[in-house]
């Protein structure tokens, strides 16, 4: 979940589990990366980019989140 505004806006929450209809998967070898933007529900991931990269490294997850604000 993320909470965030556009300039002085109201607060919004945004939902991976609300983004389904924007959200692309890829795999690489032992790399999965997930991804979100736009997305038309009212608490879907919107107004910036979410990936989410997911890695097998040795023994453990490594999982990484980046966040593009647009503008």
């Amino acid at each position: 979940m993320f909470t965030y505004r556009l300039g002085t806006g109201a607060w919004t929450k945004a939902f991976t589990n609300q983004s389904g209809d924007v959200r692309q998967q890829s795999q690489s070898g032992s790399t999965v990366t997930v991804s979100y933007q736009n997305s038309g529900n009212s608490q879907g991931i919107k107004n910036f980019q979410l990936t989410e990269t997911y890695s097998l490294v040795n023994d453990y997850l490594l999982w990484q989140m980046e966040y593009r604000p647009y503008g």
